[in-house]
């Protein structure tokens, strides 16, 4: 199978990121991304100063988006509000980290969340 399948707007469906998957088609990931040494008030401090300083859209409407977001593999170009939709990706990523108590991969969510923000306020 190869790894570029056709799908709807330059992306694949979930069915079939999971054959991909299921054909060992993947990179496994077996690096941490996260420092082990991250305590909990790091996280918190690193989580409110993201969503205080960067007026940041609401992380509830994700399902949907956060669905589709893993699951594609676009070819060419991007679909349109993929930054967008990334960025809060990261900030529900951290979210969902502190409350597992897994404060490195929080911090680091919030590090690629501001990186995007970033760079959206350079474009701008």
């Amino acid at each position: 199978m190869l790894t570029t399948v056709p799908g709807g707007e330059n992306s694949q469906s979930v069915e079939q990121y999971q054959q991909l998957v299921e054909a060992g088609e993947l990179l496994p990931c077996k690096v941490s991304r996260s420092r082990d040494d991250v305590s909990e008030d790091e996280a918190v401090q690193a989580f409110a100063m993201a969503v205080l300083g960067q007026a940041a859209p609401g992380i509830s409407d994700l399902d949907t988006e956060s669905a589709r977001l893993k699951a594609a593999r676009w070819v060419g170009v991007q679909p349109s509000g993929y930054l967008g939709v990334l960025s809060r990706w990261h900030l529900s990523d951290a979210t969902a980290s502190m409350s597992c108590g897994r404060w490195g991969d929080a911090v680091c969510a919030i590090e690629k969340f501001q990186s995007i923000r970033d760079a959206e306020k350079q474009v701008a």
